[in-house]
């Protein structure tokens, strides 16, 4: 019998001598005991098989807790983990929905492939539930494929596939993914989204997470979502009404399976740290572990490196394990480079670079640093294409561009004679001003004439 996880392992696998781009970890959901550290150093060092073996006791530094001691950073054993995958598991307990719940509040990624052992009571009550759940919906029953529809098979449809990360498997791309056979699934009921209250790091208090209405990414061909994706806090959820194994459908045995896997855990780890923002948006990532915690606002050892080579010292907000390095002025667009602060640093960024940097001869210049060196982490900084948009305005953006009056547009070719016209006077000056001009010569000539010739006459008297 194989596991449900077993498709997904053979996909993640590399060939030959490869190294893998994803390095699964699979753990059994009813020996997954979770475990709040109180210090990340310790979340790190400590292995997994004693935290998850609930007959072991737990690692001094850990404290199996619901919420995190409080006035203290507490880093999920989840964290080491970019994206969760819960495959065909029946239920969460408490614990481990409360876990599940920080992981991704903080930007972790998890994706649910339902199968035939889902308690669909405990779903819709715990990680569908309408205050605290980590997604919009809720689940109906398992529905089959009818004798109509087993003749020509249940397909995904392929005009539902407009997300970026799934056009790739589209059909006119070649791809075969559409063409895998499902013949069953859960039904799903999306619901509106909005701010949810979820549980914070304080006894006293709840934490307004925002979850924005869940969308319907992928649907088979009579309509029913396949694939459900959303957002809680800073994380992203995707929910697949089919297990990701041959029970129910035969996209395991399709070739775009494996592409289809490793997009599905890009995507879910995708919101951990925005690595591509436009011009004028902040830079944010994850504060890479540290054993204290930090006041909000200040700084730690660690620059953003930006395009013209000078550093730019990052704020922190968030406290405990949720704390973040931001960056605000990103005006310039190009490569940054996040990496760890360096003695050269402190003297730049406090303004002495000028008087102490010196002319280096050529050819003794010190290689760089390659921009992907270990320890580096890397953002891009895209300059803003907004002018190069063709698209015509709407006439909402039109009349807020000209609601002072400054800009006025044209849209046929006499509006711009009737606007050149209007705007040369009415009468022509020119000539005018070039008849004053000759009178003036001439007078100048006259005048000139008489005085000579009053000067003669009076030499002959």
């Amino acid at each position: 019998m194989q596991s449900e996880t077993f498709f997904i392992r053979a996909a993640l696998a590399a060939t030959g001598n490869e190294t893998p781009w994803v390095q699964p970890t699979t753990v059994k959901w009813s020996e997954w005991t979770p475990t709040f550290h109180t210090n990340a150093k310790a979340a790190d060092e400590a292995s997994v098989e004693p935290l998850l073996r609930s007959g072991n006791a737990a690692p001094k530094t850990a404290r199996r807790e619901l919420r995190p001691p409080e006035g203290q950073p507490a880093f999920n054993d989840l964290d080491k983990y970019a994206a969760v995958v819960l495959a065909n598991v029946p239920k969460l307990t408490d614990a481990q929905f409360a876990a599940l719940t920080d992981y991704v509040r903080r930007g972790g990624g998890v994706g649910l492939a339902l199968g035939n052992q889902i308690d669909r009571d405990s779903y819709n009550q715990q990680l569908f539930a309408e205050e605290i759940g980590l997604l919009g919906v809720s689940l109906t029953d398992i529905e089959s494929e009818t004798p109509e529809q087993r003749e020509q098979g249940v397909l995904i449809s392929n005009a539902t596939l407009e997300s970026p990360w799934l056009q790739r498997f589209r059909a006119e791309r070649g791809a075969a993914f559409t063409t895998a056979r499902f013949s069953r699934w859960w039904g799903v009921e999306i619901a509106e989204g909005g701010k949810q209250e979820a549980e914070g790091s304080d006894e006293s208090e709840t934490k307004a997470v925002e979850r924005p209405p869940a969308i319907a990414l992928a649907r088979l061909q009579f309509g029913a979502p396949y694939l459900v994706g959303g957002q809680f806090g800073r994380g992203n959820v995707l929910l697949l009404t089919s297990p990701l194994d041959a029970d129910w459908n035969t996209l395991p045995a399709r070739p775009d399976f494996v592409a289809f896997v490793h997009e599905l855990l890009f995507q879910l780890a995708s919101r951990r740290g925005e690595r591509n923002v436009a011009v004028g948006q902040p830079l944010v990532s994850l504060l890479p572990n540290a054993a204290q915690p930090a006041e909000a606002g200040a700084t730690e050892n660690f620059v953003i490196e930006g395009p013209d080579g000078e550093p730019h010292e990052p704020k922190i907000n968030g406290e405990g394990a949720s704390r973040l390095l931001v960056l605000d002025d990103t005006s310039l667009p190009g490569v940054y480079v996040l990496r760890r602060r360096e003695p050269e640093d402190e003297k730049r960024l406090a303004g002495k670079a000028e008087a102490d940097r010196k002319p280096v001869a050529p050819g003794k210049d010190k290689l760089a640093k390659p921009l992907a060196a270990q320890g580096r982490e890397l953002f891009v900084v895209n300059a803003d294409r907004a002018e190069s948009n063709l698209a015509p305005l709407t006439d909402e953006q039109i009349a807020s561009i000209t609601a002072d009056e400054r800009l006025q547009f044209i849209r046929e070719g006499r509006e711009i004679q009737a606007a050149a016209s209007n705007e040369l006077p009415r009468h022509e000056l020119w000539q005018l001003l070039f008849l004053a001009f000759l009178a003036l010569l001439v007078g100048e000539v006259l005048l000139t004439r008489k005085l000579v010739r009053g000067g003669h006459v009076a030499t002959d008297a």
